[in-house]
């Protein structure tokens, strides 16, 4: 069964991934990515999930509309 690859939504995570990597190694911790958007929080969390291996979103602020997307980096997320 051959498996199909949506381009469009490869570049888009990668394109989300390369805000919050650590340009000199992906691996690393990333970057904090915040924003008033939980949509926006969501996608930010699948691309970090897809390259790092783990991410977490916190929700924060004063009107508690406001999240930062997180991850440890890879080493971490996958024990290595």
């Amino acid at each position: 069964m051959k498996q199909t690859i949506d381009i469009d939504k490869e570049v888009k995570r990668l394109n989300l991934f390369n805000k919050v990597a650590d340009p000199t190694n992906y691996k690393l911790p990333t970057i904090p990515f915040i924003t008033d958007n939980e949509e926006e929080a969501d996608e930010m969390v699948e691309a970090i999930v897809y390259y790092a291996g783990g991410a977490m979103k916190s929700k924060r602020g004063i009107n508690g509309k406001t999240f930062t997307v997180t991850s440890k980096g890879y080493y971490v997320e996958i024990g290595a």
